[in-house]
């Protein structure tokens, strides 16, 4: 989870963290005020830093983030010495985010696969297709965390919402979709799957689905069903 905090306690000099992260050197300013660069900068005026002390997180050579400290009551107050136990706390941490990290990826991976096998054991536990299709839409959501899943098939000339879930189900699956129009309609012309973050600004998108059911579409995946 990613927070951006601004109460007055936590503010910190950006443009220090900002050069740190870009360039990937150590920064350590005994009186951040007197200093020829940071001391013109309206933040650091404000905020009325004095001692700062930042040095990069770095994995693989390549700067990922930093860990920063200030005082604003004392000038001078940290050394070169402190410069290198943060270096060194800074290398310690970089290796432990990217354990964590990759731990979360292998979890993420078995979690996939567990659900890839509970949709083919539905696939096969029944004949009956719209409750199978169903429960596997009910897995799409839980494992994307979305608002709304749906599967459409060709019907003619036009797609038709098969089966779909979500608040507004059922107003969906009274529409039908000229074929070649829609995000959906694009996928299974090119065969091709696709993710879109912003469907609002993509000339692709029909805009009649929401309409119809009320529903504001902000992004979406689709895949194609070959057969």
């Amino acid at each position: 989870e990613q927070t951006t905090v601004d109460a007055p306690e936590f503010q910190i000099s950006r443009g220090v963290v900002e050069r740190v992260v870009t360039e990937g050197k150590a920064q350590l300013t005994s009186d951040a005020q007197q200093d020829a660069w940071l001391g013109t900068r309206e933040s650091v005026r404000g905020l009325k830093l004095r001692a700062i002390v930042c040095v990069p997180l770095v994995l693989k050579g390549t700067p990922f983030g930093a860990i920063y400290v200030d005082n604003r009551m004392q000038a001078g107050i940290f050394t070169s010495g402190d410069l290198e136990l943060l270096n060194a706390i800074a290398a310690s941490a970089a290796v432990a985010i990217d354990n964590a990290r990759l731990f979360g990826d292998v979890q993420d991976k078995l979690r996939h696969l567990r659900m890839l096998h509970t949709v083919s054991a539905e696939l096969t536990a029944t004949l009956e297709l719209d409750t199978v299709l169903t429960r596997c839409l009910e897995y799409v959501q839980d494992a994307f965390v979305s608002f709304a899943a749906s599967i459409l098939l060709v019907e003619g000339t036009e797609l038709v919402f098969r089966v779909a879930s979500g608040a507004r189900a059922a107003e969906a699956k009274r529409i039908r979709i000229p074929f070649g129009r829609g995000i959906a309609g694009w996928v299974v012309e090119h065969q091709q799957g696709v993710v879109v973050n912003d469907v609002q600004h993509d000339p692709r998108f029909y805009a009649e689905v929401d309409r119809h059911t009320g529903y504001l579409t902000q992004s979406l995946m689709a895949a194609p069903l070959m057969l």
